[in-house]
């Protein structure tokens, strides 16, 4: 994901893909290691140096951020995939029974790096 990332030259384009494929990984079969390393954030932090999976979503911020100047954008940006991670964490599923929880994450990580004044739609 990361290698097709980096050939692309559309950054908004880019964005909205990789946040629909991340948020494919995270429902899918990548769902638990993503909850595993939130839910572990500072056991892993002593890892940082020789754990790969930390410069992965190095590079993810950086990607998702790419070609963005204004600070506030570049913030938005890192998080929509936050949005992702926390949004297909079931730990905060019993606050919003019934809820469509992987749809609700992607359409809010989409709003986040969408253009302002312009809607990214639906998740589906």
């Amino acid at each position: 994901m990361l290698a097709w990332a980096r050939e692309q030259d559309n950054h908004v384009a880019t964005r909205q893909e990789l946040i629909r494929r991340l948020a494919k990984l995270a429902e899918g079969q990548f769902g638990p290691l993503m909850r595993f390393m939130q839910e572990n954030q500072p056991a892993l932090k002593s890892f940082q140096d020789r754990n790969p999976l930390s410069s992965r979503m190095t590079e993810l911020f950086t990607i998702i951020a790419a070609d963005e100047k204004d600070p506030h954008a570049q913030l938005r940006a890192r998080l929509a995939l936050v949005a992702l991670l926390l949004g297909n964490n079931p730990v905060y599923h019993a606050e919003t029974p019934g809820a469509a929880h992987a749809d609700v994450a992607l359409e809010v990580a989409l709003e986040l790096v969408s253009p302002r004044g312009r809607s990214a739609g639906k998740a589906t």
